[in-house]
């Protein structure tokens, strides 16, 4: 969201807000969840207020993670021959 002057922008997760970290990183056009899980599904609201005017917008966005296998690893194997 952009306006002039520039607003505060802050995200929740379902309602909750979200603390900015390692894995939240709100960024100046979105915010990116480092490595996402299925833990991350969920309504996310962006919220930006122009402090000056009192002029407050929301968004809501619905992500859906799914986590796909890439590849499998073989822990132990053993072949019989008879």
């Amino acid at each position: 969201m952009t306006a002039n002057p520039a607003p505060m922008v802050d995200w929740l997760q379902n309602g909750e807000q979200i603390p900015p970290g390692e894995r939240y990183i709100v960024e100046t056009d979105g915010l990116l969840i480092v490595k996402a899980t299925e833990a991350d599904d969920g309504t996310y609201t962006c919220r930006a207020i122009v402090i000056e005017t009192g002029e407050l917008s929301e968004r809501n966005i619905r992500v859906e993670v799914s986590v796909t296998l890439k590849a499998f690893l073989v822990l132990s194997f053993t072949a019989v021959c008879t």
